[in-house]
């Protein structure tokens, strides 16, 4: 197993991999826009980010071309 999980119980699994992390903040850009969309509290992802070393942005660009 590559990457184990510390228990069977994740409530976040998103917030497990630094590849999602990444995905997230592409996304959604700021860590309370990505609490909003999870469904969790701002703070843990600050945390998380900081733990993984991931970046998060103040803004997002749209994509708006077809």
């Amino acid at each position: 197993m590559d990457n184990p999980k510390p228990h069977g119980n994740i409530r976040y699994p998103e917030l497990h991999s630094k590849e999602s992390l990444e995905a997230l903040v592409v996304q959604f850009g700021t860590p309370s826009r990505i609490a909003k969309h999870l469904g969790c509290s701002a703070s843990l992802v600050c945390q998380v980010l900081r733990k993984c070393g991931v970046k998060p942005r103040n803004f997002v660009m749209k994509n708006t071309r077809g």
